[in-house]
């Protein structure tokens, strides 16, 4: 059976976690640290993401997050724009609505948490370094070189955060 996602099923809350989350992560990609090696900056996006995959309708704060970053408004880590989402980092960029929702179906099924947003997490790199390697003509383990793996140990612990809130506010 196909399900819709009827916005009118939100409870008020929902409504305020939605742009809260959206906002967080924008302020995530203000926080960054260029790294010399890599078009990729290290950003707290990524734990705002998982952070969103705790919660019922996280995936829209993302796809908020894409909307108003790509409409020209300067909330991605070095501006704003569509063609942002057409760079190097638009593959990390355009797999935040997709890892959190998988985050969170995860979540819903009962797998561990931990364990659903390592899923989210694989999805932002797989995504990510793919999109890294097509723009930039490498192979993709050079582009696993430069867009995964320096990233790893942040993102484990932005995603042990992330996980112990969510297991706090459930």
């Amino acid at each position: 059976m196909i399900r819709t996602i009827a916005i009118g099923r939100l409870r008020p809350i929902e409504l305020l976690f939605i742009p809260l989350l959206s906002l967080l992560t924008v302020v995530g990609a203000q926080l960054r640290i260029p790294l010399p090696f890599t078009p990729v900056p290290i950003t707290l996006q990524v734990f705002f993401v998982l952070l969103a995959g705790g919660f019922r309708f996280g995936y829209l704060s993302q796809l908020l997050y894409l909307a108003l970053g790509s409409s020209g408004l300067p909330f991605f880590a070095f501006g704003g724009g569509l063609g942002y989402l057409l760079g190097p980092t638009g593959g990390y960029l355009l797999s935040f609505p997709t890892s959190a929702f998988i985050s969170r179906r995860f979540i819903n099924q009962d797998i561990p948490i931990y364990l659903a947003l390592s899923i989210g997490l694989i999805v932002i790199h797989l995504f990510g370094t793919a999109w890294l390697a097509f723009t930039l003509s490498l192979p993709y383990l050079k582009a696993l070189l430069l867009g995964s793996l320096p990233f790893l140990p942040y993102d484990l612990i932005k995603l042990l955060a992330a996980g112990a809130i969510i297991r706090r506010l459930r």
